[in-house]
């Protein structure tokens, strides 16, 4: 007798997606989508570089790389933008490279009566359009949501902007950067009140992160509601008022009691918390972290330290004292940390119910036993770039299906434009070679290609 088996089947499976995205938001949020199953093409031009996604520029000046001194967040594989055989800069950029997985890459010039056909016909095939450009980019090519929904009118447009889609800050161009300072986040992260402190210098920004998640939330949304009304929508998500969403204390104190909150650096308010110094080669990297909220994890801080005689100090017998002597203890607590590995100190505080770990490098986060036991790492052999380990799924599903994005590494630049043109499309292999031959599409940006559109 045969077994059946059911079926894997992914839950967006079905669904297509249309990107016209830069920068990190909106191409993570497709990425999420296709994750899930759901058909995720992505929209660029070879007459312009895609916002950062690509590139800072269409290109990239060598001697602004290689020095090591410049990129950080933005970076290209061993700082070279050209790889040594020849592999092309727009593939090797890392913000592509971390947010391209599950992509169908796709370049269509669409600012032409031809290419706008060609558009036409690819948006009647899709379910989804996400977008977060700033409100006047889209509609100035032509992509303005009554053109999209005349052309689809089953479509789910997705409109993310930095700051919304009216109002004084409506052209205001929306990076990492600026909207969290936007929003007091940047203010609210500063180490103290001296002139040097008062903004964070932090380049992994919560709106991008809070924003992907939000905009592959709302698609599933709109999916859910076009199930029950067979008529498409228009979804408006400000990144600035999302990141704001999850960061309710900062306001609230303000609303309710009148106070901006004072400068916390690493500590807590209502609790011993800090950064602190441990034994190891590098004293720039050697740190643990610990919390102590309560009087139960006091007598488990001091159990762990032997009880030594300076926490039976009178002065140290209650929490509100022990805040009152912050500045002592931390001395105390440092010259004990400083004899000891960081990982030694998180295990034995652990076992004695005191909240700690280790300030983790790069390298030792790659090296993480907690992280390694969870798979998190997802080993990736993407053309341009060569083989490494890239940061995995937000979350695991534990009954759901998820493609695995190894399988299908960061797109390059035009790397589907058969699959989309002669595949989903039907073009001929005469009318494909007329498009490349006329800078239709392609997969290199043009020699007088532009960094933005």
């Amino acid at each position: 007798m045969e077994i059946k088996t059911k079926k894997k089947r992914y839950p967006l499976q079905g669904v297509r997606v249309l990107g016209f995205t830069q920068s990190w938001t909106g191409p993570f949020a497709g990425m999420l989508l296709g994750d899930l199953g759901a058909e995720n093409l992505r929209l660029e031009q070879i007459q312009y570089a895609g916002g950062m996604t690509r590139g800072l520029t269409s290109f990239p000046l060598r001697d602004m790389w290689i020095n090591k001194k410049v990129g950080r967040t933005m970076q290209y594989p061993d700082h070279e933008p050209t790889g040594p055989n020849g592999e092309y800069h727009m593939n090797r950029f890392s913000f592509g490279n971390c947010h391209l997985q599950n992509t169908y890459g796709f370049t269509l010039d669409f600012t032409r009566p031809r290419g706008m056909d060609l558009l036409k016909q690819l948006l009647l095939k899709c379910d989804i359009f996400l977008d977060n450009n700033t409100p006047s980019t889209a509609p100035k090519l032509g992509l303005s949501p009554e053109f999209l929904h005349e052309v689809n009118p089953r479509l789910i447009i997705i409109r993310a902007p930095g700051f919304g889609l009216w109002g004084p800050y409506e052209n205001w161009k929306g990076f990492g950067a600026n909207i969290e300072a936007a929003v007091g986040h940047t203010f609210a992260l500063r180490y103290s009140d001296k002139p040097e402190h008062l903004i964070s210098n932090l380049e992994t920004y919560s709106m991008d992160n809070c924003g992907a998640h939000t905009l592959a939330s709302a698609a599933m949304m709109g999916l859910l509601q076009r199930n029950k009304t067979d008529c498409g929508m228009l979804i408006e998500i400000a990144q600035a008022e999302g990141v704001m969403g999850v960061l309710p204390i900062f306001w609230m104190d303000y609303f309710i009691n009148g106070r901006t909150q004072p400068p916390y650096g690493n500590r807590h308010p209502s609790a011993l918390q800090g950064c602190y110094p441990t034994r190891g080669n590098n004293p720039d990297y050697d740190w643990v972290v610990l919390t102590i909220n309560n009087d139960k994890e006091w007598r488990g801080f001091c159990q762990a330290l032997g009880d030594p005689l300076w926490a039976r100090a009178e002065k140290f017998s209650d929490g509100v004292s022990r805040l009152k002597h912050h500045d002592e203890i931390d001395q105390h607590i440092s010259d004990w940390t400083r004899k000891h590995d960081h990982y030694a100190i998180m295990f034995l505080l652990q076992q004695h119910g005191v909240p700690a770990g280790p300030v983790l490098t790069e390298k030792m986060v790659y090296e993480d036993m907690h992280l390694l036991e969870h798979d998190f790492f997802i080993e990736e052999n993407q053309k341009w770039c060569g083989t490494h380990q890239y940061s995995g799924y937000t979350g695991k599903f534990r009954h759901t299906p998820r493609k695995n994005r190894a399988d299908m590494p960061a797109t390059g630049l035009g790397e589907y434009n058969e699959y989309v043109f002669k595949k989903l499309l039907g073009v001929t292999d005469e009318a494909y070679a007329e498009l490349e031959k006329e800078a239709y599409i392609g997969t290199e940006m043009l020699v007088d290609a532009k960094s933005s559109i």
